[in-house]
């Protein structure tokens, strides 16, 4: 997520001060110490990102400069998509990956179909069942995926 090897060098010396600082309120109750430890480092990566938001100017800005003439500045901002949004949509494809092995393979495989977009009677054809049998396996596979969602909540 940091593409820069010495800010990334930053932020993880700062994660163990903070694991360190923050020691006495781990409660293995709650969770593995990895997973802890995970969302330090997750949380001060997304400070750092919303902290070096950088501020642009619109391509046909007209600055005055020191003698009193315009100068038109253009901006050239990356394009490429927020790191954030890139890292939640990533936590939520592994979620949610982790999610579909938990099912019964035919499960994982009518809900995958569905999700690509095939409908009943085309998943009933290319799994040569009766539409009836995907039907109630899609039942299944959804009551299972709230189960599991309810237990590990996956970040929007």
């Amino acid at each position: 997520m940091i593409h820069d090897p010495l800010v990334a060098e930053e932020l993880v010396d700062d994660v163990f001060i903070n694991v360190y600082k923050a020691m006495s309120t781990f409660d293995e109750s709650k969770s593995q110490f990895k997973t802890w430890v995970y969302n330090i480092a997750k949380n001060a990566t997304i400070d750092y990102l919303r902290k070096k938001k950088l501020e642009t100017r619109s391509m046909y800005d007209v600055l005055i400069d020191n003698d009193g003439e315009s100068v038109e500045e253009m901006d050239f901002t990356s394009s490429d998509k927020d790191p954030l949004d890139l890292m939640i949509n990533s936590e939520v494809k592994v979620s949610i990956t982790e999610a579909l092995h938990e099912l019964k393979p035919l499960q994982a495989e009518i809900l995958t179909q569905y999700a690509y977009g095939y409908t009943y009677d085309e998943i009933a054809a290319d799994l040569n069942m009766p539409i009836g049998t995907v039907k109630a396996t899609m039942h299944s596979a959804r009551k299972r995926m709230q189960q599991i969602f309810k237990k590990t909540p996956v970040a929007a």
